[in-house]
């Protein structure tokens, strides 16, 4: 893994931990989906947009409607990311 992945990753998990705090999530699989974890549609806007005002990017909602799973949105961001910096 990429180290520009790996920090789009700690931050996912990190605002997921964070908005998710009412469950007792010791580990989090990026192959399932937020909802699978109990989130609200609520606290998915708020992982997704807390997310990416840390990375400083911006991903399109029509491509956020799409994923399929938190790994999607790692890599939709990381793709921003890298975009964002040229590369």
């Amino acid at each position: 893994m990429d180290a520009t992945r790996n920090l789009v990753r700690d931050v996912v998990l990190a605002n997921t931990y964070s908005s998710l705090a009412f469950l007792d999530l010791k580990h989090i699989d990026t192959s399932h989906r937020f909802d699978d974890l109990g989130a609200a549609s609520l606290d998915i806007i708020t992982i997704v947009s807390d997310s990416m005002r840390e990375l400083k990017v911006k991903v399109p909602v029509e491509q956020l409607n799409k994923l399929a799973n938190i790994d999607a949105l790692i890599d939709a961001l990381t793709a921003a990311v890298n975009a964002s910096r040229g590369g």
